[in-house]
């Protein structure tokens, strides 16, 4: 198989991709002794962070109104209007950004290090992936990529820094 007959796939279920991600992360997370409850809560805060993603993308779409690059299936695949940022490449890095950083911030001492290396080698590469993948299939800018993964860790960052304090307690 062609590797952009695999970027075309990954075009068509991005969102799949980034949840591909995030089981096989679970399961290693589980392998080296994380604790159940801190998965729930990490893949809590990448749903939580889902939230917050899609209206500020619906909102930057708006806001700078960027045109697609053209023959992207007649401009007809998106929702929304606009190609800056990438919704997917926001959506992968957001919510893989809250996961990982919930993951640092309530992993024991003992496996913190290699339970936050292993989320981020695991999590951020597939969102890499899904990024270029937007590239490849023509169906974004790279400036429209970037935009997305700035945009994306930054929500990221700011759920989960804001949530993990206040519902810590819940989890340890």
């Amino acid at each position: 198989m062609p590797i952009k007959r695999i970027y075309h796939i990954i075009d068509y279920y991005p969102d799949l991709a980034t949840y591909f991600g995030i089981l096989i992360i679970s399961i290693l997370e589980l392998l080296i002794g994380n604790n159940l409850k801190v998965l729930i809560f990490s893949i809590f805060m990448m749903f939580f962070t889902f939230l917050i993603v899609l209206p500020t993308n619906i909102a930057l779409k708006n806001l700078f109104k960027t045109k697609r690059p053209d023959g992207y299936r007649n401009n007809k695949i998106s929702h929304f209007k606009g190609s800056f940022p990438s919704f997917h490449t926001q959506f992968s890095f957001g919510v893989s950004t809250a996961f990982i950083t919930a993951i640092y911030l309530l992993s024991p001492d003992n496996i913190k290090l290699l339970a936050t290396l292993l989320a981020i080698f695991c999590l951020e590469g597939m969102s890499v992936i899904v990024g270029y993948s937007r590239i490849v299939v023509n169906a974004h800018y790279p400036k429209d990529v970037v935009g997305g993964a700035v945009f994306g860790i930054i929500t990221g960052f700011i759920c989960s820094y804001t949530l993990t304090p206040i519902l810590k307690d819940l989890i340890v």
